[in-house]
């Protein structure tokens, strides 16, 4: 009995060996006939299930066959890795202590240990795993690949690079090692060294879909969408139920704005593991890009409970409160991102976007704000000796300037430096345009058309956009993104060019200590008044630091609504997010005392009706009928978008935090502005774009003042018509619009600027 029985267990062993899953099975269930509590037939029979998905049913017989012998240590290890792959990780990590308690230098049971510690982020833990094996098993490649995995992780890329290099180094057909490579040089944005990776994991083993999905990934590095997308669906031909393809094609469609089929995909894959993190994050970001906030917040919530210390779900879930409005929330689940992830910067770089919405710290404490970001994440970039880009004679050649950007689309930074790009004086200064933005969109091809040089920056690291600033030999280096998305702060850190300025993009300074100029001009940054708020010395542009151009396909104006309604209609189209209680406050009061008065609120989260009720509860609450309160969503198109300033008679500013864009689409379309001037660049721009088209009148001090000009408006109908009929050509005729003169201004700034620093270097 005891000799067919082995004889059993060796050929069911065999069989699992070969894959062939059915034969193994009925070996083992021959076995456990004769020998119901045989263990190693019980453990077998686990992996089996455990391979197959089964995980419950694994995790049964392999804690059966524990139970039939005291030397265990195997059976313990493959019930950790049951546990481990139903995220029972308290119980996975006791299973490896107590087969490591048996036999103290397994490596693959301290490896697997390691691969426990990934799973629940804690990097450092896990890499000390993969040492400690490595001591054991010097030359085993598999630890080699789970410590690069743990470096790309904590995206120390380099560290990952060269771990995996040599590996393909010592056996150049480790396909996985390969596909790790690859991954590694893509995320470290060297793509052609990916792409080389990639193809020869593909030559080696063409057909696995770790390796599959490694190439589509690559071919998205490379805006290959249509190969990219060719190969997941290749992927789901092979494996119906892979959830890392629905996942990359949703990806992909997010992007792209086709949300509703990225909902789709991303609940294909939710529908077969339902706890995926990728999948959760993907699908609360897609809903908050719809302004489905309610759902955006269920699903962003979820993920901060299941994965605590994934700081991305914690910044997401902030920044969906923030959107509709809860400010204090936003705040509070931004610190507990920042508590999560202390090492990384992009959190810290959300908050001080924020600030500049804060009315409880003063302009001072918000410098500080940002000169401790830059300490803490920029100073390490900080050059240790003299420029490497030395200055060049701008008598010799012409001045080149380098604009940075990701925002080369339908998006206010291209408005307001399109007029830069066309009219910039071609015989003084010579311009290169850096895109950071991954995704092209029609109205990106048409803004490259335009500067003499295009470079797409976008999957280039840090190191590669330096050298290539180097390479262009860059004079004057403008940032026009400062702390919001796709920023490339960490490379004008090092110093890539003599004079760097920001500009446009963010309305504060920047902290850095290696940019020179902070750009703006009198009305919104008085002399002596705003200087200190900033890292950078303030150059104030003549007249105004903003030109802005038509957006396309702009509409004609309409009559006044007040002549078809009977009623004023105050409105402000600025981000909801801009919209405080003390606003709140000086509109309910407004409201009051302009009798059947509405107001039109149009702002992205307004497409979600549980932030409509709240605003409108709190306006009824202080005696407001919520009829009087129009909450509008996001409108397909800019010309559908400013169409909806025909529905509006006064536009009124936010503070302490102005609009700009907003501002000058109404005065375009034929809307006076109502703003609040205060003692900072964010609360006087109003100041300045008003002033330039000569509506000084609209101006206000105070918000005794900003209420009182917004009821005396109100109260003369003939003026808004007046206004209505006029505004367009006043604009279009004023400083504010006139690209040419801007632009001659500008490049008189610049030549300004740049004298002084060739001057300041001759001195030296």
């Amino acid at each position: 009995m005891k000799r067919h029985i082995q004889k059993l267990l060796h050929q069911g062993t065999l069989h699992h060996q070969k894959g062939d899953a059915r034969a193994a099975t009925q070996c083992y269930r021959e076995i456990l006939l004769k020998e119901p509590n045989h263990p190693d037939a019980l453990h077998l029979l686990g992996i089996l299930a455990f391979q197959s998905g089964e995980l419950e049913k694994a995790e049964n017989l392999v804690k059966k066959a524990i139970k039939e012998t005291s030397r265990n240590e195997h059976y313990l290890n493959a019930l950790g890795e049951i546990l481990r792959g139903q995220k029972k990780w308290d119980e996975a990590e006791k299973c490896y202590k107590a087969s490591l308690a048996i036999e103290p230098n397994n490596w693959q049971v301290i490896s697997n240990e390691g691969c426990l510690f990934l799973d629940k982020r804690d990097h450092i833990s896990a890499i000390e795993k993969f040492e400690k094996a490595l001591e054991i098993a010097p030359t085993e490649q598999s630890l080699y690949i789970n410590l690069g995995k743990a470096y790309l992780d904590l995206k120390q890329y380099k560290k990952s690079i060269n771990l995996l290099k040599k590996i393909v180094e010592t056996n150049p057909l480790n396909w996985q090692a390969w596909t790790n490579l690859s991954v590694a040089y893509r995320k470290n944005h060297n793509r052609a060294e990916a792409k080389a990776c990639i193809d020869k994991a593909i030559s080696l083993n063409p057909n696995n879909i770790n390796v599959l999905t490694a190439y589509g990934t690559t071919m998205v590095a490379f805006r290959q969408w249509n190969l990219a997308l060719k190969t997941y669906n290749a992927i789901l031909k092979k494996d119906a139920n892979n959830v890392d393809a629905y996942i990359n094609i949703a990806s992909i469609q997010k992007e792209f704005d086709d949300i509703d089929d990225a909902i789709i995909n991303y609940k294909k894959a939710l529908a077969i593991e339902a706890e995926n993190e990728r999948a959760l994050f993907g699908l609360a970001d897609s809903y908050c890009k719809t302004n489905n906030m309610s759902i955006a917040r269920c699903f962003a919530k979820k993920g901060t409970e299941l994965f605590s210390n994934n700081s991305e779900f914690w910044n997401l879930y902030s920044r969906i409160e923030r959107q509709a409005g809860n400010v204090n929330r936003a705040d509070e689940l931004l610190e507990k991102a920042i508590e999560v992830d202390s090492v990384n910067d992009y959190c810290d770089f959300g908050k001080l976007f924020f600030y500049n919405h804060r009315t409880d710290l003063s302009p001072i404490e918000i410098k500080q704000k940002h000169e401790q970001w830059a300490e803490a994440y920029a100073a390490k970039h900080y050059p240790k000796s003299g420029l490497r880009n030395p200055i060049k004679d701008s008598f010799v050649r012409r001045v080149r300037v380098g604009l940075v950007s990701g925002d080369w689309l339908l998006h206010p930074v291209a408005q307001f430096s399109e007029s830069i790009l066309r009219y910039l004086d071609k015989e003084r200064f010579e311009l290169f345009c850096y895109s950071a933005l991954q995704f092209s969109m029609p109205r990106t091809k048409e803004i490259a058309t335009i500067p003499e040089h295009w470079r797409d920056i976008a999957f280039m690291d840090d190191e590669g956009f330096y050298e290539q600033i180097l390479k262009d030999e860059i004079d004057i280096l403008i940032d026009l993104q400062g702390h919001t998305s796709a920023s490339r702060l960490f490379v004008f850190a090092r110093k890539p060019a003599p004079l760097q300025l920001t500009y446009l993009g963010y309305p504060n300074t920047t902290g850095l200590k290696t940019i020179d100029y902070r750009l703006s001009d009198e009305l919104a940054d008085p002399s002596g008044i705003t200087d200190d708020h900033y890292t950078e010395e303030v150059y104030r542009i003549k007249h105004c630091a903003w030109c802005f151009s038509h957006w396309p396909r702009t509409p004609p104006v309409s009559g006044s609504p007040f002549y078809k309604t009977n009623s004023i209609t105050f409105g402000c189209f600025n981000n909801f997010f801009k919209i405080n209680d003390d606003i709140k406050r000086n509109w309910i009061k407004i409201l009051e005392m302009v009798p059947n008065s509405v107001i039109y609120l149009k702002s992205k989260p307004f497409a979600d009706d549980e932030v409509v009720d709240n605003v409108k509860k709190q306006f009824e609450e202080a005696g407001i009928a919520k009829e009087r309160i129009v909450c509008k969503g996001w409108v397909d198109g800019v010309e559908a978008h400013l169409r909806s300033y025909n529905e509006v008679d006064i536009a009124l500013d936010t503070f302490p935090y102005n609009g700009t864009t907003t501002t000058c689409e109404a005065l375009l379309m034929g809307v006076p502005v109502i703003s609040l001037a205060g003692g900072t660049h964010v609360s006087r721009v109003g100041v300045s774009l008003l002033s330039n088209v000569g509506l000084d009148e609209f101006i206000a001090t105070s918000e005794k003042e900003y209420i009182e000009k917004a009821i005396s408006l109100a109260l003369k109908p003939e003026r808004l018509l007046e206004l209505r009929r006029t505004l367009r050509s006043k604009m279009e005729t004023s400083t504010l619009m006139d690209g040419p003169g801007f632009a001659k201004r500008f490049g008189d700034a610049l030549q300004d600027m740049w004298n002084s620093k060739v001057k300041e270097a001759s001195e030296r």
